[in-house]
């Protein structure tokens, strides 16, 4: 998205004048990590360039709290380091306790990890910290989603968007808690909205997946088809393109499309162990290997 190319911009303006000018360094590292997230930005383009600066940044200030944390969101989302992250992030709390990226990041880690109540613990200190923070507030929903206790995430999502109506994280992941309770109209009128305020394919692939899991396999199909031709003209991460046929009931292309996402350090395969849109999955050798592979609790 245009701010982060922004933010990018600045910082490297920044370190051009003062190259020990370590809280750049780490910004430039945060901005570069945001990529793959909210742009669709291939992994493997955009976490070598953050790691550089974080590991910069670190070598002039090993004090800093938002280099530790952004060091420990690298290593969660490209590296799978798990044990790895929840030092970087535990580093951040230790050095700033109420810094709340630090644990809003560790609670993400927990979260994936399927630590769900240590996860919520984290979302709210953040929350306390940032209460009118949309992101934060749209993470607890999230992780509230990922425990399994959807009204609980429609509730807390629906009070972030209070906040921030057209912010696309929060609806898309309230259109995806409305699918997990059969509330499949309110579902994608969430992911009309997130489509058209986001900056990513997320919105398109779930909504494919929901047209499926409301048996309206013909729309289900041409939202794939829609997502294909997109793949024509830039990158779709193959994580989407797997939901959706996932949705469809195609069991040999979603782990094929999986595997292809595990190769290209797709940062989606984070949620692989706890996100329930993959439980008809579970016993399929390929599904089980990639949660080997990725030491994810099964």
């Amino acid at each position: 998205p245009e701010g982060i190319a922004k933010g990018i911009e600045f910082f490297q303006q920044a370190i051009a004048r003062d190259p020990r000018y370590a809280l750049a360094y780490a910004g430039l590292a945060d901005c570069y990590r945001g990529l793959p997230i909210q742009s669709d930005v291939p992994s493997r383009e955009a976490f070598p360039k953050a790691k550089e600066a974080v590991l910069k940044a670190l070598e002039i200030d090993d004090q800093l709290a938002e280099a530790h944390t952004t060091l420990g969101w690298i290593k969660f989302w490209y590296e799978w380091d798990w044990g790895g992250a929840e030092k970087e992030y535990q580093r951040a709390l230790e050095i700033n306790p109420d810094y709340p990226s630090a644990h809003i990041g560790y609670a993400h880690l927990l979260s994936s990890l399927g630590r769900h109540d240590e996860a919520l613990e984290e979302a709210d200190r953040a929350l306390k910290l940032e209460p009118l923070s949309s992101f934060n507030g749209a993470m607890k929903g999230q992780f509230l989603f990922h425990a399994g206790r959807y009204p609980q995430a429609v509730d807390q999502l629906q009070k972030t968007l209070e906040i921030e109506p057209n912010f696309w994280i929060g609806q898309l992941l309230l259109g995806r808690s409305y699918e997990r309770e059969g509330r499949y109209e309110e579902a994608l009128e969430a992911f009309r909205k997130a489509r058209e305020s986001g900056g990513t394919t997320g919105p398109l692939s779930f909504t494919g997946y929901t047209y499926a899991a409301a048996g309206r396999k013909g729309q289900a199909e041409h939202t794939l088809r829609e997502l294909r031709s997109l793949s024509e003209q830039a990158y779709v991460p193959p994580y989407n393109m797997a939901l959706i046929y996932n949705g469809l009931g195609d069991s040999t292309e979603a782990v094929m499309w999986l595997e292809r996402a595990y190769n290209e350090r797709d940062v989606r395969m984070v949620f692989l162990g706890v996100d329930p849109l993959w439980d008809s999955l579970r016993s399929h050798p390929v599904f089980s290997s990639l949660l080997e592979r990725m030491r994810l609790h099964k």
